[in-house]
């Protein structure tokens, strides 16, 4: 009687598993925003405009969303242009004032997330 319980319970695990997982590939994951799609804000101008360049290792970053989240913060900051990837799991910093990085880091920690290096470039 006991081991038809426990299988009872391990084929209710598996049935709960296999459903969360058929549901995820096909709506994506919902690690940030229950599917809804957070659009990147671009800051306008072109790189011209932004003469002082860094780039930053992002940590806590699962999917495009979170790309998304980081990007708009950092481009709601003045003089900043920003561009995140999930790949490279980076940010690409352009700035009209030089950089500073407790700045940069407060704003990232801000939405949800790490910085694991900062590199002034120019």
């Amino acid at each position: 009687m006991g081991t038809v319980l426990i299988y009872a319970v391990l084929a209710a695990v598996l049935a709960a598993a296999l459903s969360v997982t058929i549901r995820r590939s096909r709506k994506g994951s919902a690690c940030c925003g229950e599917h809804v799609k957070v659009k990147k804000v671009r800051a306008r101008g072109s790189r011209k405009d932004y003469p002082h360049e860094a780039s930053a290792g992002i940590t806590g970053m699962m999917c495009e969303n979170c790309a998304a989240k980081v990007q708009n913060a950092l481009n709601a900051l003045p003089g900043v242009s920003a561009r995140v990837t999930i790949d490279g799991k980076k940010a690409e910093i352009l700035s009209k004032e030089p950089l500073d990085e407790q700045t940069v880091r407060r704003t990232v920690h801000e939405a949800g997330y790490g910085i694991s290096g900062f590199k002034i470039i120019s």
